[in-house]
């Protein structure tokens, strides 16, 4: 393959990413800065007002016309499942109806681990002053 037909795929890759991108956040009335992709990686992640973006999920949304709040309610699970170490769903499989983890377990998982940071720190504390 010559560098020319390898340049033109590239140009032609990232006008059709730069395309998707605006019709994304036309769509839900988001900014972004000049160069939203990160790392200058046309394709890759969006950083997209407080949001990052996968190209993948940012094409899912144009063609399948994703609502907000979906959007925003799979973005919200994953942040939370994901901090917790309980994993994430990709957004087809959320689309598809992916079996989820129920908020108040996910509540119940988050207090049990606040318990649990808190008694470390006790414990750290007990320790410097001798008292274990």
């Amino acid at each position: 393959m010559t560098q020319e037909l390898k340049q033109e795929l590239r140009l032609a890759y990232e006008v059709a990413c730069t395309n998707y991108l605006a019709a994304f956040m036309e769509m839900y009335d988001l900014s972004c800065e000049p160069h939203p992709w990160v790392a200058d990686e046309v394709g890759t992640v969006a950083d997209v007002g407080d949001y990052y973006f996968d190209f993948q999920d940012i094409k899912r949304c144009v063609d399948e016309d994703v609502h907000f709040d979906t959007l925003m309610e799979w973005y919200d699970y994953n942040v939370e499942t994901g901090m917790l170490g309980l994993g994430e769903i990709n957004l087809k499989s959320w689309l598809m109806g992916a079996p989820r983890i129920g908020k108040d377990r996910i509540e119940e998982i988050k207090q049990a681990r606040k318990r649990f940071e808190d008694l470390v720190e006790q414990t750290k504390q007990e320790a410097k002053g001798g008292s274990l």
